[in-house]
């Protein structure tokens, strides 16, 4: 078949299209995303940048804790420059210079846990967490605070007094976990079972945690199998199934509720990787997520209009 002009200009024109389309699904950001802060004094902000993202210099009233959980660039300040790479995290003190300029090609996105001077308690605590530059590149240090900033993320979906407020604990508890760098263990004098069925309760709103069977056999102080045995006995499902079944069914729930992008949801749920989510969605659910989202939004919407045709 012959290329022709309008052929290559109705292709060009089909290129930008989706390109819009992923910008606009993936709520991709030119520009820093100005905090609004909580009655709690905090703010969770989530930035996708786009390959257009700008950034001048910025002294923010705030201190911060920025992650970084994919792409790479530099956290620039005007005396040192730090990279950024997926995974880091780094702490920005209040009244501290600083921009972010994202690698060509590879950009950001971030996660940020900004902290009000006035209005968030703890100030002792906040000064030997985020009082100087901090940059970290432990993987399993990140991973821990992740799952706390993922429990900040679900408890704020709430909008809710009590959710904020809960918000704002576990945002003392990241900073408590930021100045020990490291998590006591879980008790091992209760019976196995208790312990496990204690687990299975804690669960149902930790389920986005980053962590093999393994690591929670050794948590609970027991082996494996034992954990596997005692699990399945008190679910009637192996540990892994059950827990991509809450994430899913919590997926679901914020398809059906919220108008956020689909990566927002896979990353709440605890899924780096886009596709591993959609292949396990589709394995639960029979569908992708998008097609989900838009059948719950007719099913919705014919409710109200059969609801309307009665009264």
């Amino acid at each position: 078949m012959a290329i022709t002009k309008d052929l290559l200009i109705g292709q060009f024109h089909c290129t930008i299209a989706h390109m819009a389309d992923v910008k606009a699904s993936l709520q991709l950001r030119d520009r820093p995303v100005k905090p609004v802060f909580s009655d709690y004094g905090l703010a969770v902000i989530e930035s996708h940048h786009s390959p257009c993202f700008a950034m001048g210099w910025h002294c923010d009233a705030q201190a911060k804790i920025l992650i970084a959980l994919s792409g790479s660039g530099i956290l620039d300040f005007k005396d040192q420059s730090l990279p950024l790479s997926s995974p880091s995290l780094a702490t920005v003190p209040a009244g501290v210079c600083h921009r972010i300029v994202d690698a060509a090609g590879m950009p950001l996105s971030l996660y940020l846990v900004c902290f009000d001077e006035k209005g968030f308690p703890g100030a002792a605590l906040k000064t030997k967490v985020m009082g100087e530059v901090r940059l970290i590149h432990d993987r399993l240090f990140i991973d821990q605070e992740t799952a706390w900033l993922r429990q900040m993320l679900y408890e704020g979906r709430s909008h809710s007094t009590e959710g904020a407020a809960l918000q704002a604990s576990l945002a003392a508890q990241l900073l408590v976990a930021m100045a020990r760098f490291m998590h006591a263990p879980a008790s091992g004098k209760a019976p196995a079972v208790v312990r496990v069925r204690s687990y299975i309760a804690e669960l149902g709103n930790r389920f986005w945690q980053r962590e093999s069977m393994n690591d929670v056999a050794a948590r609970l102080r027991m082996s494996r199998r034992q954990f596997s045995s005692l699990f399945r006995a008190e679910t009637g499902s192996s540990w892994l199934e059950y827990v991509h079944a809450r994430r899913i069914m919590h997926a679901a729930r914020l398809l059906r509720e919220d108008d956020i992008p689909t990566k927002s949801i896979a990353f709440e749920c605890g899924y780096d990787d886009l596709g591993h989510f959609y292949r396990r969605f589709s394995r639960h659910y029979g569908t992708t997520p998008g097609k989900f989202r838009r059948q719950s939004a007719d099913f919705s919407k014919t409710c109200v209009e059969g609801k309307a045709a009665v009264e």
